[in-house]
């Protein structure tokens, strides 16, 4: 190789005299697309951003000293809310007015939301200057736990958690679980799970009940239906949707003698065991199936 050469890659790799590769770079330039000369420029502008930002971010402890009203936390503005009262959410934060944006612990801010009845999720994003976005997921009321003895009416969630008290609220349509009498508002009670579980099975197969029953009666009868008679089913353990299935054809076929059962009995593989007892009271069926109640949400 002489002197003074260089090589170029883009040229089959021979070598190519200094100034040649000079002349192709000056001629590659002005030759640039514009779709790669507008890259160029977003890059130079983000990096310009980044630089700014990260300035910025280096001078709030500063600014923080001299003038903490500059970064105090201005507004709250909080999505997601349907149920719970936006101002409920902001007053759950505990912050005071005009606290340093510095000194917000937003996982902390986020606890404190989630103890909300209806909060079942939150996140809380600083945004500058002074601003916090609270994002919430409700919970969904869809069943009522009976807690306690005597039971005390709290809406149940999905989850299994009764988190709120009922009160004078409409609960026409949803069924009621009865719970174990140790089980505390707020906390996730697998048995509550699973008496939710099945009230939707129940929906599914259109069965109607006013009650599920997860842990008060024998625990080999569990879970025990309540219908809306006060006759009784008792499922027991294993396959809950096969014995569905089979309650809510039996319950369709309208036969006088399960309209005059007391309690059926599915725990014996594909035999059901029909118990009667007193009459029903007028007016009313011993065993009543057909579509289930509507659902509407809570009110009051």
């Amino acid at each position: 190789m002489r002197a003074g050469a260089l090589w170029d890659v883009d040229e089959l790799d021979r070598p190519e005299p200094r100034a040649r590769r000079r002349r192709g770079g000056r001629h590659a330039r002005r030759r640039r697309s514009p779709g790669q000369r507008a890259l160029l420029l977003a890059i130079w502008a983000a990096a310009g951003a980044a630089g700014v930002a990260a300035g910025m971010r280096a001078s709030e402890p500063v600014l923080a000293r001299l003038r903490p009203e500059v970064l105090a936390v201005e507004s709250v503005a909080v999505v997601g809310v349907r149920r719970a009262p936006a101002e409920e959410v902001v007053a759950a934060l505990g912050l005071a007015a005009g606290t340093p944006v510095l000194s917000v612990d937003a996982p902390e801010l986020r606890r404190r939301v989630e103890t909300h009845p209806w909060v079942a999720r939150a996140r809380v994003t600083l945004l500058r200057p002074g601003r916090i976005l609270v994002a919430v997921e409700e919970r969904e009321p869809v069943a009522v736990a009976l807690l306690g003895s005597p039971p005390t009416r709290f809406w149940l969630d999905a989850e299994g958690v009764p988190f709120l008290p009922v009160g004078a609220a409409d609960t026409a349509g949803r069924i009621a679980v009865m719970g174990p009498e140790d089980a505390r508002p707020g906390r996730a009670e697998p048995r509550f799970a699973e008496g939710v579980a099945l009230a939707g099975t129940l929906a599914r197969h259109g069965i109607a009940v006013r009650q599920v029953d997860v842990a008060r009666s024998a625990p080999a009868e569990l879970p025990v239906l309540v219908f809306p008679s006060g006759a009784r089913a008792l499922l027991g353990a294993g396959d809950h949707d096969r014995k569905l299935a089979r309650l809510g054809a039996l319950l369709a076929a309208r036969l006088p003698e399960v309209a005059g059962a007391r309690e059926i009995d599915l725990r014996f593989g594909d035999r059901m065991v029909l118990r009667g007892g007193p009459p029903p009271q007028a007016g009313e069926a011993g065993v009543s199936g057909g579509p289930p109640l509507p659902n509407p949400g809570p009110r009051g």
